[in-house]
């Protein structure tokens, strides 16, 4: 944040300096690691506003489609955070890493756009900018992750379905081709 004195503020979230009783020296170690990347991390953004490199020096140039002009400041604060969030990861690695919270990432956008979908008969806008913000944190997301994977200079591995995971999926496809299939005019 720019101050008064032309000079920039990085403001961390209070809460992150407070552990009133930590249950051991990790849950310590855990908050200085995260303290410590936000320190490499944020002023990555600075550093890149001031050398005019951060994306609200670009999208706007971008031409293309509607969509595409829809998506450009999205897709461009997605890739300055890939950017800062590299810097940061080539400095102080994360734990837990992205890598670990990743599904977490993915069931959050899926229960946001479920949640929009109840919304596309009665606020078709609402549900429209529900799944758009929902759209964006998983686009953020996985730019996180690319930026884990390339700090680390190794490739993700394909997940390991569990049987949970799998079951549920299963269920989900043949709950809704049975639906499919009992609405068919030809099978009734």
């Amino acid at each position: 944040m720019l101050a008064s004195d032309d000079t920039w503020d990085v403001v961390i979230d209070w809460e992150r300096f407070l552990n009133e009783s930590p249950e051991s020296q990790a849950e310590v170690d855990d908050q200085t690691q995260i303290l410590e990347h936000l320190a490499a991390h944020e002023p990555q953004h600075i550093l890149m506003h001031l050398s005019s490199t951060d994306s609200s020096d670009y999208v706007d140039s971008l031409t293309g489609s509607p969509t595409v002009r829809a998506w450009r400041h999205y897709v461009g604060e997605a890739i300055d955070e890939f950017r800062c969030e590299l810097a940061a990861n080539r400095r102080v690695t994360m734990t837990p890493t992205h890598e670990s919270t990743a599904s977490d990432d993915v069931e959050h956008f899926r229960r946001a756009l479920n949640e929009s979908a109840a919304h596309i008969d009665d606020n078709p806008r609402r549900a429209a900018m529900q799944a758009l913000g929902a759209a964006k944190e998983m686009v953020k997301a996985l730019g996180y992750l690319a930026a884990e994977y390339t700090a680390g200079d190794r490739e993700p591995l394909p997940p390991e379905p569990t049987a949970d995971r799998v079951g549920r999926i299963h269920r989900s496809v043949l709950a809704g081709h049975i639906r499919t299939v009992r609405q068919c005019a030809c099978c009734q």
